[in-house]
């Protein structure tokens, strides 16, 4: 099943195949009452019951149901998470279905057939799904703490662990969380699979999660700036005796002039800061650009490359 896309601020309907949570066999015969409906906005950060009428919730035979989303729901563009599970009668009889709502500015619903996508170097969230390993019950209260992602991107013939915050992680209730995907995971065109393990004393206890995003090419007229990776250069000014040096200006020009990296033009440009009370600094400047760094307190000048790093030292730059 593919990802539905709906105008904002349109109605439209999601396609449910609900199945017994032991056996997994069709689920039919179901009626409105037999099921409760949750759903997260992308700018929600907990699930809202959804009121269901009779005629929202329809049976087509095999386990399979419509469920009718109003333009109340789709008010908010972005990606909306739906959960349908059973009445607390039921609940534990049917296996929780969640699903995922594009909203966009866009003409009509498509059903797209591709996986989630990411513009290439953009950051966003992808929604995960995280149960019990044994039993498949939602895996709720999880942080980033315990989980490990990794991830493969395309051409790529292994997994490389990713470096979590904790904000990286968010959770919505049912076992569904957002995890957040930066602009270097999403650096390479085509396929990215993305691994979610528990770790520690919880790696037996979750059972795997393994996603997919593509990275595609961003598009042709972009509605904002490119989020281009970025390093943080620092550094420390001490003075003879080791006591820190305030408010001295440090200084970055830009000095390849013109300057091109992942299709954007880099102007001339000026980038300056000044010493805190510790006598350190920090400026963040665009991977791969190069720059002179000047310190008049140091009469210390200075050509570079900004390197492939998160953040690096001025003085330990070759």
């Amino acid at each position: 099943m593919g990802i539905l896309v709906v105008q904002k601020n349109q109605p439209t309907v999601i396609s449910l195949l609900l199945v017994n949570q032991i056996s997994g066999e069709p689920r039919e015969g179901l009626t409105s009452t037999d099921v409760v409906v949750e759903f997260a906005r992308s700018n929600e950060n907990s699930f809202t019951p959804k009121t269901l009428n009779p005629g929202d919730f329809v049976d087509l035979g095999n386990g399979a149901y419509r469920l009718a989303i109003n333009s109340s729901e789709t008010n908010v563009a972005g990606t909306s998470i739906y959960v349908v599970k059973g009445a607390p009668a039921l609940a534990p009889a049917i296996r929780d279905f969640v699903t995922e709502l594009v909203v966009a500015q866009a003409d009509t619903s498509v059903e797209v057939l591709a996986s989630l996508e990411f513009s290439q170097y953009a950051a966003g969230a992808m929604t995960l799904v995280l149960l019990n390993e044994i039993g498949g019950e939602p895996r709720e209260g999880l942080t980033a703490a315990n989980i490990e992602v990794e991830l493969a991107k395309a051409g790529s013939s292994s997994f490389t662990a990713k470096t979590l915050q904790l904000s990286d992680l968010q959770g919505l209730g049912n076992g569904v969380y957002r995890l957040v995907l930066n602009n270097e995971d999403t650096d390479t065109l085509g396929d990215l699979l993305v691994s979610v393990n528990g770790v520690g004393s919880l790696l037996p206890q979750i059972r795997d999660f393994l996603g997919q995003v593509r990275v595609v090419d961003a598009p042709i007229v972009p509605t904002s700036a490119p989020a281009l990776p970025t390093c943080v250069v620092t550094g420390t000014i001490l003075d003879a005796e080791g006591n820190p040096v305030v408010n001295t200006p440090v200084i970055a020009q830009t000095a390849r002039v013109p300057d091109i990296l992942m299709n954007t033009g880099i102007s001339s440009s000026i980038v300056s800061t000044v010493t805190d009370v510790n006598g350190f600094f920090s400026l963040r400047l665009i991977r791969g650009v190069t720059v002179e760094f000047f310190v008049p307190n140091m009469n210390f000048r200075q050509t570079v490359v900004v390197p492939n790093l998160g953040t690096v030292d001025l003085f330990s730059i070759p």
